[in-house]
């Protein structure tokens, strides 16, 4: 898969954001990173340099409209017209229990909707703006296997995650005719948490450890397996796939629904 020439946008630079930025470094695509935090931006730069491509690193505050349009006049001026773009930003970790719809308070549901929805279409804008005067592009959308179920105390983000895999859609149709392709992943359960957040939610953790092997293939996924997923929908290999989601997952939608963090006995197989 060679995306020498391509530049990449990653929007959310974390654990999963850093292992795709280095996918699609090896693969030669300068890449431009984009993280509200400043030791984020740093560390993955740092890791891209075996790869020798050229890189860009903003500090960006990813839901707040001005500081998204003004990362990517950077990344222009910088490294040329972005012709990839992958939103990784999003999750609930803030919030240390999952919990029914009528406990969620307003700011909790604003919060989870903006880092996991509002963001998204804030960076599309702004990189379309450029793809289309380019008449090239490609978009993948991290979206979850949360936005295609029912999971039970999830209630905000399954919903920003079932809008992300919507407005995937509706881009795809809107934007072929541009020669830009728009896609999304459904991850299912992968093992990418960090040790404070491993701790923070113990008791979910652990119960989310105990679902591995009802999986069909009898594990958690890995940062690589997203990657990878993501490497194929920006490459060339995919040139005739848009407005698909790609899930993830090991099998997991086949034996939904799983127990759970807040779900009812009678709601696990």
């Amino acid at each position: 898969m060679n995306l020498r020439g391509e530049i990449a946008v990653i929007a959310g630079c974390g654990a999963m954001g850093g292992s795709i930025a280095r996918h699609l470094a090896s693969e030669g695509a300068n890449v431009a990173l984009l993280d509200k935090d400043a030791g984020t931006v740093e560390s993955v730069g740092q890791s891209l340099r075996p790869y020798e491509v050229k890189t860009f690193g903003m500090t960006v505050d990813l839901v707040n409209s001005e500081q998204v349009d003004d990362a990517f006049k950077n990344v222009r001026a910088t490294l040329g017209t972005p012709t990839i773009l992958v939103n990784v930003l999003g999750g609930i970790v803030r919030f240390a229990e999952h919990k029914p719809l009528y406990s969620w308070t307003d700011a909790e549901w604003e919060l989870v909707r903006s880092v996991n929805l509002d963001y998204v279409f804030k960076t599309c804008r702004a990189a379309l703006t450029y793809m289309i005067e380019a008449r090239k592009g490609s978009i993948v959308n991290i979206s979850s296997v949360s936005g295609m179920l029912t999971p039970p105390g999830q209630s905000p983000y399954a919903a920003a995650k079932s809008a992300v895999i919507s407005l995937t859609r509706t881009m795809a149709l809107e934007c072929g005719r541009y020669g830009i392709r728009v896609n999304s992943v459904a991850p299912g359960n992968i093992d990418n948490r960090p040790p404070v957040v491993t701790e923070s939610f113990a008791p979910q953790v652990e119960l989310l450890r105990s679902t591995a092997g009802i999986i069909p293939l009898g594990r958690f996924g890995t940062l690589e397996d997203i990657s990878r997923a993501v490497l194929y929908l920006v490459s060339p290999e995919a040139s005739y796939v848009t407005g698909h989601t790609l899930t993830v997952d090991g099998g997991m939608m086949l034996r939904h629904p799983l127990p759970l963090p807040g779900s009812h006995p009678t709601e696990a197989p």
